[in-house]
């Protein structure tokens, strides 16, 4: 079964009041260490999708954001790196949400149908 975090970043009235990108990132991996059978379920990898709205400047700022700060940080679970990151913009979710173990919403970003 795969494993389906969702993880969104809603949009407030105070850039100060938004929980920034690295920690973000740094509680989701802290969040699949504790899962204990995330080595089973991770022994090819995990796909992580950081879903935006390629039509709006936020939601691009914040996918570059989060990107940034995903690939700065150390994302090892056990003593492998088993996250893979992909972009992809809203309007192919649907399409690809099958093959993806976990996916982040950035800010802008409009998915519900």
């Amino acid at each position: 079964m795969a494993l389906l975090a969702l993880l969104a970043s809603h949009s407030v009235s105070l850039a100060a009041e938004q929980v920034p990108a690295a920690l973000q990132v740094a509680i989701l991996v802290k969040v699949l260490v504790y899962d204990r059978t995330i080595a089973t379920r991770a022994r090819d990898g995990l796909r992580l999708a950081v879903v935006f709205d390629p039509e709006r400047a936020d939601s691009k700022a914040a996918r570059d954001e989060f990107t940034k700060a995903f690939n700065e940080t150390p994302r090892k679970i056990g003593d492998r790196n088993v996250i893979e990151l992909v972009e992809l913009a809203q309007s192919k979710l649907e399409g690809e949400a099958a093959s993806l173990d976990i996916v982040y919403i950035a800010d802008g970003a409009d998915v519900a149908k």
